[in-house]
């Protein structure tokens, strides 16, 4: 189920916007809930679905990019787990967003961030480590010295070079976690228009910032990372600076028989076997929830069918997703093009 409040006032203008989940509100506070998730009976996400992407290195990191005739914007994706553009393209709740925002005419683009420098590829590869000053994927350095912030620009300026994007085109980008955190220091120094943020509090420089651009919150009810008390309480920080702003939160939704045919790699019918087996192991509950925690827990791994298991790793994203844990949640794609 979507829940949603909004809070806030002020008008989005152009130029570049930050995202990680999106909607406008008004002054004051107008707590509303959505009507419950809509699951389809069966996406049916094959290989051929996946975003197509051109890469490229800019400062010894991996930006992938996929252009659209005439765009209407560019959305620009940080991604928090190991700072990696590549998840963008290739985990199953990232795919089903850009492909929406493809299909919606926007151009997207995700970049790695500086401590991946030295990659050979895009790949799923992590190299792991931390920022001296404690930062994780995302540097927290000042901007003068910013490897990222520096990183972005170039990045930018890149695809300029190319003709893909203009100066006057609308910019936006899209933070999960860290990567979150990374979206909020960008709104905190007024460098977009707007941020969206995902599975993140935003960081105490978005809390403390006199002049912040909107930004918009997804939270899930049962994330233990970024803690849904913690993100309404960052939330509340700014809702008391008169920012505008918003918080959605992704509650637990019950899985569906087809549900995970969103994975390339399962169809329909691999879905509703794997969905039988935890029916009758108890893995799900008899309204279709999760009993336990898929991040926590390998229940659901315990009494997977073994044919399935090459898929365990994108099978155990979508089930946090579907606990409303610390995710990327797709669904949130209406929202956050409707806050924009």
């Amino acid at each position: 189920m979507k829940m949603f409040l909004t809070l806030g006032q002020a008008a989005i203008l152009s130029s570049f916007l930050l995202v990680s989940c999106g909607n406008s509100g008004s002054s004051g506070s107008n707590d509303s809930e959505q009507a419950p998730l809509e699951q389809p009976a069966c996406v049916n996400f094959t290989e051929a679905d996946l975003p197509p992407y051109e890469q490229t290195q800019v400062n010894g990191i991996w930006m992938l990019y996929s252009a659209v005739p005439d765009p209407k914007g560019i959305f620009f994706f940080f991604h928090g787990g190991h700072g990696q553009a590549y998840d963008y393209f290739s985990l199953p709740e990232c795919v089903l967003f850009v492909n929406q925002a493809l299909e919606n005419g926007y151009m997207v683009a995700a970049m790695d961030s500086a401590i991946q420098t030295g990659k050979t590829s895009p790949g799923k590869i992590n190299t792991g480590g931390t920022w001296p000053d404690g930062g994780r994927q995302w540097s927290e350095e000042p901007t003068e010295s910013n490897p990222d912030l520096a990183n972005l620009q170039a990045a930018l300026q890149y695809l300029k070079s190319l003709s893909l994007i203009t100066p006057t085109l609308p910019r936006f980008a899209l933070g999960v976690s860290n990567g979150g955190q990374f979206t909020g220091r960008l709104a905190s120094e007024s460098l977009v228009v707007a941020g969206a943020i995902l599975s993140s509090r935003g960081g105490w420089a978005l809390q403390n910032a006199t002049n912040p651009s909107p930004v918009i919150f997804v939270a899930g009810q049962n994330d233990t990372t970024a803690t849904l008390p913690d993100v309404e309480f960052a939330h509340g920080n700014i809702v008391a600076n008169g920012v505008l702003t918003e918080l959605h939160i992704n509650e637990p939704a019950p899985m569906t028989p087809g549900y995970l045919g969103r994975i390339a790699g399962i169809s329909c019918a691999d879905s509703e076997e794997i969905y039988a087996a935890w029916m009758a192991t108890g893995v799900l509950d008899a309204d279709g929830y999760q009993v336990l925690d898929p991040k926590e827990s390998t229940n659901w791994f315990d009494f997977l069918p073994p044919a399935y298991s090459p898929e365990m790793a994108d099978i155990r994203n979508v089930l946090i997703e579907l606990h409303g844990g610390h995710c990327f949640p797709s669904n949130y794609y209406p929202e956050i093009s409707r806050f924009f």
